[in-house]
């Protein structure tokens, strides 16, 4: 009867230890599932506030008349050029422009230096790109034509970045050939870039094809930067925005089941 009576003890008290360590394990998976949604709710807004943030302001590219800097700088340069063409009494003036690279220990590179330059955007290397032009024989006043729009390329860079090394688990798991595809599209644009801004360190322009100050910035900021050729990569750009939007809702509805 003793005997038995151990039995049903020891019985009783290991099924107890079986249950605490279930509800244990139960509760640790519980919290390993919760700090996982949390994790996806996290990246979501991420992406959100950052990557797609940077993605939509990099397309005022397009449209520079929508940012009042851009289009004070392009107006002014115009308006430099019409005075440089009447004070020599000449139709053309040329343009000059100066593209400036520097990198995250403030070391500029070369724009001849396209190599380098372009390892240094892939590796994140790359802190500032300024875009700068100026009308030979004028005041030597310097005008900017859109560095705004290459400090948000850089940012949408430094976004991927930063999400493939906090999330890259998930990203592996759910999109991970969205993440790739954006990397390739926005260094296929600024290499675009860079290659016209390396074909275009003089612009010739004629006063006599345009009839305002504007239209002659705008018309050099379009060359300067190889818009025509930029357009089909910003194209390509936007599905992907729109892919990534909808990871990013995936993500949220994932996160709540």
């Amino acid at each position: 009867m003793s005997l038995t009576t151990e039995i049903i003890g020891f019985t009783f008290g290991f099924l107890g230890v079986a249950l605490a360590l279930y509800s244990i394990i139960k509760q640790k998976n519980l919290e390993k599932r919760l700090k996982e949604k949390e994790k996806l709710k996290l990246l979501s807004t991420k992406i959100n506030d950052g990557l797609l943030k940077d993605i939509h302001r990099f397309y005022k590219i397009t449209v520079p008349k929508d940012d009042e800097d851009t289009i004070y700088q392009l107006d002014s340069l115009g308006r430099d050029i019409i005075s440089t063409s009447y004070e020599h009494k000449e139709d053309t003036v040329i343009v000059e422009t100066s593209t400036d690279i520097t990198l995250e220990n403030n070391k500029e590179i070369s724009i001849e230096n396209k190599g380098l330059i372009l390892v240094s955007f892939r590796e994140g290397k790359c802190s500032y790109v300024s875009l700068y032009c100026s009308p030979i024989g004028s005041s030597n006043m310097n005008y900017d034509i859109d560095s705004m729009s290459m400090l948000y390329l850089l940012g949408i860079l430094e976004n991927l970045n930063e999400l493939e090394n906090e999330f890259g688990s998930i990203i592996q798991e759910f999109k991970p050939e969205l993440f790739s595809n954006l990397r390739v599209c926005i260094t296929d644009i600024f290499e675009e870039i860079i290659d016209s801004a390396c074909a275009n360190e003089k612009i010739v322009v004629n006063i006599r094809d345009f009839d305002k100050a504007e239209d002659i910035g705008l018309w050099i900021h379009n060359i300067y930067l190889g818009l025509d050729r930029l357009l089909p990569l910003i194209a390509e750009l936007k599905e992907l925005e729109n892919d990534l939007d909808e990871f990013r809702e995936k993500l949220i509805l994932t996160s709540y089941t």
